[in-house]
């Protein structure tokens, strides 16, 4: 399963749970929800998607071919908008 890295050049604050991205070449702000703080969180500590979706499973009750969906999901928008790479 794949491991993901910040790009850099983006500037992030932890906000009552939730997380705030800022791309300032872009002047865009990304708010991330609650799910998305802790898939973000995980990405961040080094965890793979494997371990990413373990964690929705157990956080949120929900199968896991459907946290998986979420995770890969989720990590596409983030590589699309350039927050991560492989």
């Amino acid at each position: 399963m794949s491991k993901y890295k910040l790009n850099k050049g983006f500037i992030e604050q932890e906000l009552e749970g939730k997380t705030v991205i800022f791309d300032p070449e872009g002047s865009i702000l990304f708010t991330l929800n609650v799910t998305g703080h802790l898939i973000f969180t995980e990405i961040k500590k080094g965890s793979t998607t494997l371990e990413i979706t373990k964690k929705l499973v157990k956080s949120y009750n929900i199968t896991s071919k459907q946290a998986h969906a979420d995770v890969t999901d989720f990590v596409n928008k983030l590589k699309n908008r350039k927050i991560i790479s492989t």
